[in-house]
């Protein structure tokens, strides 16, 4: 049996379930928040620009270490032992290489190096915008949530990639067809063009308008502060004039980019999914909730997470 497929689904169902406590206590929700949102003192905690360029320099540095295990067929943890494994047979990296090496089927073998391509963008491309573009404010981030976004960022290229060993979701079952039991959505949704250039359009589409979006709240805080106004504002331009949180939408249209990629075959990179829009949907809400709050004129008719909609 294959340890880290276990350990990843453990991952997801805890992340759901320490998630859900969030609904359930609001001494929690409060203590994991961050950013504006948060309402009590952070007693352990490090500066917000420290976490952020952390989760992504791990990210990408992560995915990295995957590939180069992944094409040499060795495991960093082999050494170890047996408390921490990757895998405990190393046929398992080899049936993952040959997709990545397989020149006999070429459609396979571009899906996952693309793939792993869009994972490795999205991160350096955060990390780069957490660098050069955010503007972060002097507030902290408490090791929970620090903690938190590490271990997500060690799962989520590893639900993604593993995937492709075809070991993890029996018979790589179509996802559409366990819930429909239907073979005309089942044959729909394996069609190349659709996933291959639907997931390379919505991944190019939702990264240019995420970057928009975190350049035009650095735009308006770099105007504002020259006029010696130092706080939040409310934003009219862009996407902004639609919805309270335009990042958090294109960064769940980014994640569907990665799904649809592997033709929605693997389960877990659908909860990985799901949790993702859990998450931003929650933090939309609150964001949406908290402009209200603090400014009387924020435009009724703005939507907190998707436009026109929601």
């Amino acid at each position: 049996m294959i340890y880290c497929l276990i350990l990843i689904k453990i991952y997801w169902i805890s992340a759901f379930f320490v998630y859900s406590l969030k609904f359930l206590f609001k001494k929690f929700d409060e203590f994991s928040d961050y950013g504006k949102l948060v309402k009590m003192k952070q007693k352990y905690s490090i500066p917000n620009k420290i976490g952020w360029r952390s989760f992504y320099f791990f990210g990408f540095s992560w995915n990295l270490i995957l590939l180069f295990m992944i094409i040499t067929n060795k495991s960093i943890f082999s050494k170890i032992g047996n408390v921490i494994k990757i895998e405990d047979d190393i046929e398992y990296l080899k049936k993952i290489r040959v997709l990545f090496l397989n020149t006999k089927d070429f459609y396979s073998s571009l899906q996952i190096w693309i793939l792993w391509i869009f994972l490795q963008i999205q991160f350096i491309r955060r990390f780069l915008e957490c660098l050069f573009v955010h503007k972060f404010r002097p507030e902290q981030m408490n090791f929970f949530n620090f903690l938190s976004g590490i271990s997500f960022y060690f799962f989520v290229p590893m639900t993604f990639l593993l995937f492709f060993s075809g070991n993890n979701y029996q018979n790589e079952k179509n996802l559409f067809n366990v819930f429909f039991k239907n073979n005309f959505l089942n044959h729909f949704f394996n069609i190349n063009f659709f996933t291959f250039f639907g997931s390379v359009f919505l991944f190019i589409f939702g990264s240019i308008s995420q970057n928009r979006s975190h350049r035009i709240l650095r735009d308006v805080r770099d105007k504002k502060e020259k006029k010696g106004d130092i706080g939040y504002y409310v934003i009219y331009e862009g996407y902004f004039q639609y919805v309270s949180s335009p990042h958090y939408f294109f960064e769940i249209i980014i994640y569907f980019s990665f799904l649809l990629l592997n033709n929605f075959k693997n389960l877990w990179s659908f909860v990985c999914f799901l949790f993702v829009c859990m998450n931003l949907v929650h933090n939309s809400i609150k964001t949406d909730e908290w402009y209200r709050k603090k400014f009387r004129d924020y435009p009724e008719e703005r939507k907190k997470l998707i436009p026109f909609i929601f």
